[in-house]
């Protein structure tokens, strides 16, 4: 009963593991070599994880995106009112 606990709990390490590569690496999942070694649902709520993970990482990639934008904006239009006032 214990040994088979601990290798079910070993199975589902090495996917959770897979999963974690995958988002690391923004990598594609394939989970077909770990088929046999737990339950469908198991493996679709892994594919779901990454899946939100990767939505989440996008968003948050967006946000910085538009902030470092309208930073840069900040300081050329900062830049060019410094030169207007050094030429008066």
């Amino acid at each position: 009963m214990r040994y088979q606990q601990a290798t079910l709990k070993r199975d589902y390490l090495k996917i959770q593991l897979h999963r974690v590569r995958a988002e690391l690496t923004s990598g594609k999942l394939n989970f077909s070599c770990f088929d046999a070694l737990a339950s469908p649902d198991f493996i679709q709520n892994q594919i779901a994880l990454y899946h939100s993970k990767q939505a989440k990482f996008v968003t948050k990639y967006l946000y910085l995106n538009s902030k470092f934008f309208n930073a840069a904006v900040k300081f050329k239009v900062s830049k060019q009112r410094i030169r207007r006032c050094s030429i008066s």
